[in-house]
């Protein structure tokens, strides 16, 4: 099937009339919050809350899920805007790409087969369910075991403790289940007779949301105060790169930090936050948050839970989970502050995990083996460092 995904079917009048009304009513129920936050009384806001309270009234962007009251002005509004739903016509469409794009959509949704798709490409491979499931279950089993009942009914309580504490249990949605599945690596050699898969788990801890403003808010305050170079994108790279002065006479060393989300520990993590609280005021709570959205499980196609075999207390730092680029922030900081005040180096820099060193005052061979006065210091981020010298590669950029 050679298909694009711009390639959109053309949906049922049924349907569309559906997703315009749940988009016209969503408009409206913003529009009613909006305005009677606009219209309601400066003294009805007056509040008798102490800080402490005043400080979790903070709902971290949850949306209430109570309904809008009713605003008079607006009612007008609502009513010519759903007669405008109503009065919407449509035209029977006769294109042969939609037809035959509908029957394709209509002949995968009624195969008993499964398409699964490629990690790095846009094929997909269409498989039994006996084969698919036996690719699942291998990967599955290779690093996980099935959790019991226990931990998914501590999980949950854990959750709903913290979440009452920070005031948002009403708004906040439980952790949806959301069964595993697997990508083909069909780059790898000899796919066709051993295929290699990439496991996806897209059960996301919602804690995960709270977690991520916390570290974010965290991860700005340390950039402000310390005088490291984290990279956010390439045009800051280059930024830095143009700004060295007489680079001829620098010796400049890339690293990479490997498998930097699984290599982070719950040690680690905690010598991070440990360091962080004298950055930035931490709330034991907040610190609970944090902790709690690293407790991850798996769910297979059957909705058995499965948690990592090695992991102390479900810890997880997975790539996809709403905080993980904060949490690589965080743990990319305090690296740099580790590099910047017991390496000697001139300049040391992360883009994720990607890193740029300058040295200006050592020989080639010392230069070209800086693992051996760094490697304990790479060993705070449970990983390995490969480094190696990258003076002809920036050279190129200038």
């Amino acid at each position: 099937m050679d298909y694009s995904d711009k390639n959109i079917p053309l949906p049922s009048r049924r349907e569309y009339t559906k997703r315009l009304l749940e988009k016209v009513e969503s408009l409206i129920k913003r529009m009613r919050w909006r305005a009677f936050f606009f219209t309601k009384d400066d003294t009805d806001t007056e509040s008798d809350t102490s800080d402490e309270e005043q400080h979790f009234a903070d709902k971290y962007e949850f949306p209430t899920k109570r309904t809008p009251p009713q605003i008079e002005e607006m009612i007008g509004f609502e009513k010519d805007m759903m007669e405008m739903v109503e009065n919407i016509k449509v035209r029977p469409v006769s294109d042969k790409f939609q037809s035959t794009l509908k029957k394709d959509v209509r002949k995968i949704n009624s195969s008993d087969e499964i398409f699964a798709e490629a990690d790095k490409t846009k094929n997909l491979y269409k498989m039994d369910g006996t084969s698919y499931n036996k690719l699942l279950t291998d990967n599955v089993t290779q690093k996980y075991k099935m959790a019991d009942e226990t931990v998914v009914n501590d999980i949950e309580e854990e959750f709903n403790d913290i979440a009452g504490k920070l005031n948002i249990k009403d708004r906040i949605s439980k952790t949806a289940e959301r069964p595993a599945f697997i990508t083909l690596k069909d780059h790898k050699e000899n796919f066709a007779s051993n295929p290699k898969c990439r496991l996806i788990n897209p059960t996301k801890p919602e804690m995960g949301r709270v977690s991520k403003q916390i570290l974010d808010r965290i991860n700005n305050n340390i950039r402000a105060k310390i005088s490291v170079n984290q990279w956010r994108n390439t045009a800051s790279v280059l930024k830095w790169f143009n700004g060295l002065n007489e680079k001829s006479k620098l010796t400049f060393l890339i690293f990479d930090i490997v498998d930097f989300y699984p290599s982070i520990s719950e040690d680690l993590l905690s010598k991070c936050l440990t360091w962080a609280k004298t950055y930035d005021n931490i709330r034991d709570i907040e610190y609970a948050a944090i902790k709690h959205a690293r407790r991850s499980l798996l769910y297979d196609n059957k909705g058995t839970p499965w948690v990592k075999r090695e992991a102390y207390k479900e810890f997880d730092v997975s790539m996809g989970a709403f905080d993980g680029a904060e949490v690589c922030e965080l743990v990319g900081l305090f690296i740099l502050n580790e590099l910047r005040t017991k390496l000697n180096v001139d300049s040391v820099g992360l883009y994720r995990d990607d890193g740029l060193a300058v040295m200006q005052s050592h020989s080639g061979s010392e230069a070209d083996h800086p693992e051996r006065r760094s490697s304990k210091h790479s060993k705070l981020a449970d990983s390995k460092s490969r480094w190696k010298q990258a003076k002809n590669q920036l050279t190129s950029l200038t």
